[in-house]
């Protein structure tokens, strides 16, 4: 992680709002999952948020969208949520937003898959202001061969990979540290939760069957510039001791 930045948790409720007022954490905002269209009132809202100077970054919408269709109503429908979601961010100021690559198992081959994605993300792109980052994150894949290979061909410097560490346990028969050594750099934002290797349950970072420490030793030898977000629905005093005694041990600033 970077030197001089915080970790972040994300908006899962109010009791993440209170534990990053009280450890003076960044937030990644869900709020805009389900929140669409977004009216001049909803940015309002979100503006008047007490939180609202603790965010760093936005989690876009992904719920029944799926933006490698080859569908164009399908496809089209998935654009237009997730502009939205871009109009906001810049509305808000915010320029980090995470995105869902859609991937499914068996529903499109991977040449398929790609070829509607790379069109996809391409056009998303276009609406994109410059210093903006996207973050592209896995959900279902199984191994991160497809993730490299699209935001490879993209070779847009704006779009990089969100690793979400709690769905690489749920949905991979590779461990963590393998996606982490293959996709590198790419990875510029990280999620962190844990699980049982069944469900995506995003508990608290010791309570599943992920050890953490190898985990996070991990990203920050291969990919040390990622922003670390916390996104938990429990155990949030002991995961934020944990990520901040590491990053301690590092060698990170202690007003971190």
């Amino acid at each position: 992680m970077k030197k001089g930045s915080r970790p972040s948790l994300t908006t899962l409720g109010e009791e993440a709002e209170a534990w990053a007022t009280r450890r003076g954490l960044g937030l990644e905002y869900n709020g805009l999952v389900m929140l669409n269209p977004i009216s001049p009132g909803d940015l309002e809202g979100i503006r008047a948020l007490d939180c609202f100077p603790r965010i760093s970054s936005i989690h876009g919408p992904f719920f029944d969208l799926m933006p490698a269709s080859a569908d164009p109503e399908v496809r089209d429908l998935a654009l237009r949520r997730l502009v939205n979601a871009l109009k906001a961010s810049l509305g808000l100021g915010l320029g980090r937003v995470v995105f869902h690559t859609g991937w499914m198992a068996k529903t499109y081959i991977d040449s398929a898959w790609l070829a509607n994605s790379l069109a996809f993300w391409r056009e998303l792109g276009e609406r994109v202001p410059g210093s903006w980052e996207v973050f592209l994150e896995n959900v279902y894949e199984e191994d991160p061969h497809l993730l490299i290979e699209l935001l490879d061909s993209l070779g847009d410097s704006r779009i990089g990979a969100c690793l979400d560490i709690g769905h690489v346990n749920a949905s991979s028969p590779l461990p963590p540290q393998a996606w982490i050594k293959a996709l590198g750099p790419r990875i510029r934002h990280v999620h962190l939760h844990n699980n049982y290797g069944k469900n995506d349950d995003h508990n608290g970072l010791l309570d599943g069957s992920l050890d953490y420490l190898p985990i996070l030793e991990a990203l920050e030898e291969h990919c040390p510039e990622a922003n670390w977000n916390l996104e938990l629905r429990n155990g949030h005093e002991a995961s934020i001791d944990l990520v901040m005694g590491f990053l301690a041990a590092s060698g990170y600033s202690e007003n971190l």
